[in-house]
């Protein structure tokens, strides 16, 4: 097992300190998905008015493994 650090960056910007052990990067891609998902589902009112969303993946010595980032633009026709 290895240590995965998760961090994300909304309107804030929040470091993952503890980590979740899993068993392989297959399973941190996985974990990944999953945190942004629960990113958009619980900060669904606020998505649009920041910049985009990231998840970032390191491990136990700080280098970055992998990146999600979450951007979206609402096109000229959405009525303001």
């Amino acid at each position: 097992m290895a240590l995965y650090f998760f961090h994300t960056e909304t309107a804030d910007s929040l470091a993952d300190e503890d980590g979740v052990e899993l068993p392989s990067c297959i399973a941190a891609c996985e974990m990944a998905i999953k945190v942004a998902g629960e990113l958009m589902r619980d900060g669904a009112s606020t998505f649009w008015a920041t910049r985009p969303w990231k998840v970032t993946v390191t491990d136990g010595k700080g280098l970055i493994l992998l990146e999600i980032e979450i951007c979206g633009y609402a096109a000229p026709a959405f009525p303001h």
